[in-house]
């Protein structure tokens, strides 16, 4: 569906369509319609607490977007700089340094991207299994997890948590055993697009969106059934 068709549909019924809620990271982002072509946007953090402090804009019509996850990414980028991505690049790596996965939530020139995955790899790959799988890198940090041949690594910002993603990265691992029955180096390598399609249904733009294994599987499991229809 366009933009533009969407843009055409009043406020409200857009908001009734898709429920009026987009969750971005930790915080649940709302589509509250006012009347006219315009709407509020309000911001509830941790344990439903308005975040007060953040006053946005009233939202028109015309910025509306096909999905109201990518409303709500592009109205809080122009409105809300400083709200900073959690997570920065997700790979997975064998044993041997080469990256089977690569997903980025940041621009970064593909000409860099080699040079940025050959430094990160390198020292993640030359530590001893004794040592911690946190490491201060440049102005980020890096997580990493090794489970048999592969090496899972996350680079975020310096502000995260890095318990709370370490284990995202084992809960990620536990959705792909879950759907490929004990995931393997192969299994990553020839089903790249239904790895993404999982890492995807977790983090949007940067921020876990979800944890729960059935609900991530779920659109997984419905394009399987069409295929095999």
């Amino acid at each position: 569906m366009k933009t533009s068709q969407v843009s055409r549909k009043p406020l409200c019924l857009v908001a009734a369509l898709e429920r009026s809620v987009a969750v971005k990271g930790l915080w649940q982002v709302f589509l509250s319609p006012c009347g006219g072509e315009k709407a509020e946007i309000r911001v509830l953090g941790h344990f439903h607490k308005p975040l007060e402090e953040q006053k946005f804009p009233l939202l028109h019509q015309s910025q509306l977007q096909p999905s109201l996850a990518i409303t709500f990414e592009l109205y809080l980028e122009k409105y809300w700089p400083g709200k900073k991505k959690m997570i920065k690049f997700f790979l997975m790596v064998n044993k041997q340094g080469q990256t089977r996965l690569s997903k980025y939530y940041e621009h970064v020139e593909i000409n860099k991207r080699t040079l940025l995955e050959t430094e990160v790899i390198k020292s993640c790959l030359s530590r001893s299994s004794e040592k911690c799988s946190f490491i201060e890198y440049k102005d980020f940090k890096l997580i990493y997890r090794q489970y048999a041949a592969l090496f899972i690594v996350v680079g975020v910002n310096d502000t995260e948590n890095e318990m709370a993603i370490y284990e995202f990265i084992h809960n990620f691992v536990e959705v792909l055993d879950e759907y490929f029955s004990r995931v393997s180096e192969l299994d990553i390598m020839f089903n790249l697009d239904k790895v993404h399609i999982i890492l995807d249904e977790m983090v949007l733009n940067g921020c876990i969106v979800e944890t729960n294994r059935a609900r991530i599987l779920a659109p997984l499991l419905i394009l399987d059934k069409m295929s095999e229809s």
